[in-house]
């Protein structure tokens, strides 16, 4: 009994803010609505009314100083003692790297300047064991049978000895061309002369006129004492011959026309080059 009693009181309690209907009412209500018979009841939605009313009046929406904003600087912070030493440290930093860029490029021209000394001092030492060699006293004896014969010395005029590659003294004559070869690797002491005797013909007018002139050519190689390199001394000149009026015996000038020594002149060639 007491159960039945406890459900009966929690059936008929009525909603607050409602009027409590009779139970034969409420059956009566839902016998008469199907709909309320076969839907249940939705819940009602709450809603924050205060929460609204807030967001309504603006009080948590962003403010203008929350806004993003351009900042316009007028001046520069005023400088300390740190400025101005850091200020102070560039400019000797920058005087130094100039002062170093500046001995720099002075020591560059100081070993520039010593280069160029040092090969002309080895241009020097070279000149000084330049070697040349000469072809000196040209000399012919009287013609006969229509020959001519030359002689001439090979002379080396430095202080060192030479050794000759190869040489060769060529005249043209009557008939064609006469060829004296220097022997291969011959070797020249210095200041002391070596011979060179050859003939070469001669027509009847050649000898029995009163002078001739012989065209010469012809060089001479040898190897450069310090350089090892090859050194060779082409030569081009003219030998004057005939007799002369003293001693009535032929003699013979040499004219040269390209000197074998690039060191001698023509003029001091020519004048010794004259033959007794």
């Amino acid at each position: 009994m007491a159960p039945f009693a406890l459900a009966l009181i929690l059936t008929s309690a009525p909603i607050p803010g409602q009027t409590a209907k009779h139970p034969a009412q409420t059956k009566s209500d839902i016998q008469g609505n199907p709909s309320r018979q076969q839907k249940p009841s939705v819940p009602p939605l709450v809603v924050n009314s205060a929460a609204s009313q807030v967001y309504q009046n603006g009080a948590n929406r962003p403010s203008g100083d929350d806004k993003p904003h351009a900042i316009r600087i007028t001046s520069l912070p005023p400088k300390d003692w740190t400025d101005w030493i850091a200020w102070l440290t560039g400019i000797v930093l920058t005087g130094i790297g100039g002062a170093g860029v500046y001995f720099a490029i002075r020591t560059l021209r100081a070993i520039e300047d010593q280069a160029k000394l040092m090969v002309r001092q080895a241009d020097l030492v070279q000149a000084s064991f330049d070697q040349w060699v000469e072809l000196t006293n040209w000399r012919i004896g009287q013609p006969q049978n229509n020959k001519l014969r030359i002689m001439v010395d090979l002379i080396n005029t430095s202080n060192f000895p030479v050794a000759i590659i190869s040489g060769h003294i060529s005249v043209v004559n009557y008939g064609g061309l006469t060829t004296s070869y220097v022997g291969d690797e011959a070797f020249l002491p210095p200041n002391r002369p070596t011979v060179i005797d050859f003939w070469v013909r001669l027509s009847d007018s050649q000898q029995a006129g009163e002078s001739l002139s012989l065209p010469v050519t012809g060089q001479i190689s040898h190897w450069h004492r310090i350089t090892k390199g090859k050194i060779v001394q082409p030569f081009i000149g003219r030998l004057d011959c005939g007799p002369w009026a003293v001693d009535k015996k032929w003699h013979a000038t040499y004219v040269p026309l390209a000197h074998m020594n690039p060191e001698r002149t023509e003029g001091d060639a020519e004048g010794e080059q004259k033959a007794n």
